[in-house]
């Protein structure tokens, strides 16, 4: 089993896997695979955010005092 790899703000990403005992042809469609996979992942990711931006813009536009301190 490969240990993993990662930060604290980011995913924990696999090691890359030994693929030398695969043929070229196969190492071009696993390495495919894991790129299309660390694309929708950023994908995801991207998206994550824009939620997490649309969520606090709205809680400003329903409350917009939430937040301002108060002057004595």
């Amino acid at each position: 089993m490969s240990a993993q790899v990662g930060t604290r703000s980011g995913p924990v990403l696999p090691e890359m896997p030994d693929l030398s005992h695969l043929t070229e042809e196969e190492r071009k469609i696993i390495l495919g695979v894991m790129d299309r996979q660390k694309k929708e992942e950023e994908k995801e990711q991207s998206m994550l955010k824009g939620f997490s931006t649309t969520a606090l813009s709205t809680e400003r536009l329903r409350n917009p005092m939430n937040g301002v301190l108060e002057e004595d």
